[in-house]
């Protein structure tokens, strides 16, 4: 076959309204809707063909080798599964024999840091093979099947908006209907809107990590006391789409803020002592408005405030532990290409 090599690379995302109505238990019972947007913070992937029958999966973020063989099912032990069970999937898409390959993996960001990782690394190790093999799946079919593989063959906890960014890149407004089906829309923001929210974004780590799954599951056992705050972050999601498309972003700092304020009510571990310390600094050294991206618990925070006034909230939030991070947006989702 040569030495072939397939590469893939995905980006992580910001929710930014209307995470949490992606949820099943909500979404399939009133309908959600989403917006959020691509950066440039990706997975990177890549996979060597070889000719031997083995497997050998490497994640540099973990540091773990898993080795295996390309006839037969892989077991999930809580090692790198996610990309066990994409392997698996393709199986069965792909019934021929598959000779074996090394996937390499690693990301720009920590597990758990609320940018939606472990559905990019799906979508990534997906987009690998259907470049390899020659997968007749399109970006919706590619984004659904990182959700099924994520969400029924592994059984974890969680909506679906970030395997569709990852999938399709750019800000979207994204609608999950009642039926389980997910419409994208790009949104045609005017350049200098993009810029002036770039500009007037701090996007900072807070150094906790979380486990969304265990949020999210949380989160499901009061469904029922939940709903009205779900309901509110939906109608969040399309009031800041409307400023972005209107160019208008006066309120957009409060937007983020309201939303978090509902976020908060959803489970006891959204938010902790450290995290309302950190919010608390923000907003005395002049930031508008703020949210924890994600499931909450940790991971990164988005903090929105007039740009002469960013430096001394990053000053504020460095002294709590938090980490600052430039980012641009991201048009494009997930990329694909094969060398010799």
């Amino acid at each position: 076959m040569g030495k072939r090599v397939i590469r893939s690379i995905a980006p992580l995302r910001i929710g930014i309204a209307g995470g949490s109505s992606d949820l099943p238990h909500f979404a399939r019972e009133y309908g959600g809707l989403v917006l959020n947007a691509t950066i440039n913070k990706y997975v990177y992937a890549s996979l060597i063909p070889r000719s031997d029958g083995s497997i050998s999966i490497k994640s540099h973020d973990y540091n773990i080798i898993v080795n295996g063989r390309a006839d037969k099912t892989m077991p999930y032990d809580g090692n790198l599964d996610l990309i066990k069970a994409v392997i698996n999937r393709v199986h069965v898409l792909h019934p021929e024999a598959i000779p074996g390959f090394d996937i390499i993996v690693s990301s720009d960001a920590p597990p758990g840091a609320g940018l939606g990782t472990s559905s990019t690394v799906v979508v990534a190790i997906l987009g690998l093979f259907r470049e390899w093999l020659d997968l007749n799946l399109n970006d919706y079919n590619l984004a659904n099947l990182a959700w099924e593989i994520e969400r029924r063959d592994l059984a974890m906890a969680g909506g679906s908006q970030d395997q569709y960014a990852a999938v399709f890149g750019g800000f979207n407004f994204m609608e999950f209907h009642k039926d389980g089906s997910v419409i994208v829309n790009p949104l045609r923001i005017r350049p200098w809107v993009l810029k002036e929210l770039q500009h007037n974004i701090l996007l900072v780590y807070t150094g906790l990590t979380h486990t969304s799954a265990d949020l999210i599951r949380d989160q499901q056992r009061n469904t029922e006391r939940n709903i009205e705050y779900i309901t509110h972050i939906k109608e969040i999601a399309t009031a800041a789409k409307e400023d972005l498309l209107t160019e208008d972003l006066t309120n957009f700092g409060n937007i983020l803020s309201l939303e978090w304020s509902y976020k908060k009510k959803l489970s006891d571990s959204v938010t902790n002592e450290v995290i309302d310390k950190m919010e608390q600094a923000a907003i005395e050294n002049g930031a508008e408005g703020l949210k924890v991206t994600g499931a909450g618990g940790g991971g990164m925070m988005i903090v929105y405030a007039d740009w002469a006034k960013k430096h001394g909230i990053a000053e504020a939030l460095r002294k709590l532990g938090c980490s600052p991070w430039d980012f641009a947006w991201e048009n494009n989702g997930v990329y694909t290409w094969s060398l010799q």
